[in-house]
């Protein structure tokens, strides 16, 4: 596969912050994952930050405590606070994830995610057809009819997709794979928005009705087989949206724009 297109930045929403740490704290991550201090580096010092950023040492010094708690950084006496090599980070954060996808190149990151889900998602099902309860019967139906009825309405789309991948890894009966579909929420509603860029696949509902059918049926290899078929559909779908808003983008900085009507004809409803 080609690398993505241009970068696709920002699409995440910013959260909203009720208290001053909580504001320094963002801002310091954001600029240890935009690169701003490298891993390795001795971020500034108390009173240098207190200075530029206008808060007291105890606001930052609990700014400090949260980064360390995610991975990011580690305080040493004497030293300062060093930030940590990316592979202490935790990703499967929300918030690390929410800061990531804020500053990031989101191309790559929903590569890595999806090649994520291509392990996971096909035993997880498996896993689902041997061992859902009733209610996580209840949960893909219901989840599934709500994907159904959305048609191209894309904010209802994504929310019963996410309910429908998510009802997969609960009823693994698993607590393994429960924080699969717990902490990567806002990555996968950001990757599902991002391939409703695409043109809608058709085979969306039927694949996402296979794999429904193959755990309602407690069909351990069908329910295995078909997160297959329906990831390499998403998989095709997420390339074709990357792609897409790259092109995009290039037209965008042209003096020759898209007009409303044919940006409006690429987008639908995306598998996931």
């Amino acid at each position: 596969m080609s690398a993505p297109g241009p970068a696709l930045r920002r699409l995440a929403p910013v959260p909203a912050l009720r208290y001053l740490n909580e504001r320094v704290t963002r801002e310091i991550g954001l600029r240890i994952l935009d690169g701003t201090y490298r891993p390795g580096e001795t971020i500034p010092s108390e009173m240098a930050f207190c200075v530029e950023l206008g808060v007291s040492r105890t606001a930052l010094r609990e700014a400090i405590k949260f980064l360390f708690s995610k991975g990011l950084v580690t305080p040493r006496v004497k030293v300062g606070t060093i930030v940590n090599p990316r592979r202490q980070w935790n990703f499967f954060d929300p918030t690390v994830l929410e800061w990531l996808l804020a500053v990031g190149d989101i191309g790559p990151f929903l590569v890595k995610l999806w090649a994520l889900r291509k392990a996971l998602e096909p035993a997880a099902a498996a896993l689902a057809a041997r061992n859902a309860g009733f209610e996580d019967f209840e949960a893909l139906h219901h989840s599934f009819a709500a994907m159904a009825a959305a048609a191209d309405d894309l904010d209802a789309w994504v929310a019963a997709d996410l309910r429908f991948h998510q009802a997969i890894y609960a009823a693994t009966d698993n607590e393994f794979f429960w924080p699969v579909g717990l902490l990567l929420e806002p990555a996968f509603a950001v990757g599902l928005r991002v391939t409703g860029m695409a043109q809608h696949q058709q085979q969306c509902i039927p694949e996402h009705r296979a794999v429904r059918d193959a755990i309602l049926a407690r069909d351990p290899a069908r329910a295995h087989q078909a997160v297959i078929e329906l990831m390499r559909t998403s998989e095709a779908d997420l390339w074709q949206a990357l792609g897409a808003a790259g092109e995009a983008q290039a037209e965008a900085a042209s003096p020759e724009a898209a007009s409303p009507e044919a940006a409006s004809s690429a987008s639908g409803p995306p598998c996931a």
